[in-house]
């Protein structure tokens, strides 16, 4: 699946110890680490989940099928506090 970002939606720049999502609108404070950092610059690539998971099995080495459900943990939790939303009628 595809999602883009909240138009509201920001992060902060790169740090070791990884970074913070938030919204314009102030109701929103999320902190991720960098791996998570850099899911998200995926997403804003407008990579679809699967592309994501498979970049990030072969980037550290991981069974898929692990990375495939903390990848999609991490997503459901960015659209949950509305930093994301799917793209409508994409799936992939």
């Amino acid at each position: 699946m595809r999602y883009t970002i909240d138009p509201h939606a920001r992060i902060t720049p790169e740090h070791p110890d990884g970074r913070i999502l938030t919204n314009a609108r102030g109701d929103t404070l999320y902190t991720t680490n960098p791996t998570g950092a850099w899911i998200w610059e995926r997403l804003s690539e407008g990579l679809d989940t699967q592309q994501i998971v498979a970049q990030l099995a072969a980037r550290c080495g991981l069974p898929r099928a692990r990375v495939e459900r903390e990848v999609l943990a991490f997503v459901r939790e960015l659209e949950a506090r509305s930093l994301i939303r799917p793209v409508p009628g994409r799936s992939s």
